[in-house]
């Protein structure tokens, strides 16, 4: 039930106290605490005795405030014991708390839509400890009761709208998955998103090759072609299975994965500093680098003797176990 019926059934149920207390002051000259009595003996019809023998003129307005609130008590009442005992004020409750938690947040990740794109990403999200929330104007696709994602905040608005970006803390989150299937909403959230949070990283998914370009005018950082990675991988199982195998696990094989991770070389501690790709190699012992970026290109498997430039970026291979 929508809060603002709760407001209007509330409005009509203190309006009509109002009239009857006025009507009963002004027509009888009783005191308020009288007029009060009388408007709630006659609201509710109860037929208690009255404080005193009403006029002709009193009696008219008893019976007309008697047909004029036999429909409407009885919308008042029902609309607000329904809001009550049907657990809308629990949550109402539940949305304050998270709106607490939210404004509290910084540096999370907002997940525009809760389909299969937008459950995966945030499992992945869930693993590296990575506090996420979630925007889906569907409630029926919330998963807020599985135990995998107790840590999450969800959010039953339309991704689509700023306030809903406002919401979920965009200003101080430090990312942004637009999982959408719908190219064109996607592309009103990317430009929405950039415009609040020029600073926010933006990855959305596109359905359609021609969107890309559109997303990334937009202020989309990746535009990921869902579709299109998809045939590519089945294709690479026949071309180079071993490897494309070896690199991408089913999903059942989730408890040991290898990624890929861009590391800025400036993020990294002084140790690595004017050292070899092989020195940063022998140091590391769970992380190997097989190559970098510099000036916009890629570079992989370059010779051991390289050594980063403080605006290199590392591209590294690193095994992450799920925790137990």
């Amino acid at each position: 039930m929508k809060l603002s019926k709760f407001r209007r059934a509330l409005s009509l149920f203190i309006s009509s106290i109002i009239i009857g207390i006025l009507g009963f002051i002004t027509i009888e000259d009783l005191g308020m605490v009288n007029a009060l009595y009388m408007t709630i003996l006659t609201l509710s019809t109860v037929g208690f005795t009255e404080v005193q023998e009403l006029s002709s003129l009193g009696r008219v307005f008893t019976s007309v405030y008697i047909l004029f609130n036999l429909g409407l008590y009885a919308y008042a009442v029902t609309i607000i014991s329904k809001y009550i005992f049907e657990g809308e004020v629990k949550k109402k409750w539940q949305e304050i708390n998270k709106d607490k938690k939210i404004k509290k947040m910084e540096n999370h990740v907002i997940v525009c839509g809760f389909g299969r794109h937008g459950i995966k990403a945030t499992q992945e999200l869930l693993k590296h400890d990575v506090k996420v929330v979630v925007i889906e104007a569907n409630e029926e696709e919330h998963l807020s009761d599985v135990p995998e994602f107790k840590d999450v905040i969800f959010i039953a608005q339309d991704a689509t709208r700023e306030s809903s970006l406002e919401r979920a803390g965009l200003k101080k989150a430090k990312g942004l998955i637009c999982s959408l299937p719908n190219d064109a909403d996607n592309v009103l959230i990317s430009l929405t998103a950039r415009e609040m949070n020029p600073a926010i990283l933006i990855v959305v998914r596109a359905s359609d090759p021609s969107a890309e370009k559109k997303l990334k005018r937009a202020g989309a950082d990746h535009a990921v072609l869902t579709d299109v990675i998809g045939g590519l991988h089945m294709a690479g199982l026949f071309i180079k299975k071993q490897v494309q195998s070896y690199f991408q696990p089913s999903a059942e094989e989730s408890t040991c994965e290898y990624h890929l991770t861009e590391v800025k070389f400036n993020k990294l501690d002084e140790k690595f500093k004017d050292k070899r790709i092989s020195d940063i190699n022998h140091i590391l012992t769970d992380v190997m680098v097989i190559g970098y970026k510099r000036n916009n290109k890629v570079y992989i498997n370059p010779d051991d003797n390289v050594i980063f430039r403080p605006d290199d970026t590392l591209l590294m291979i690193h095994n992450h176990e799920e925790k137990q």
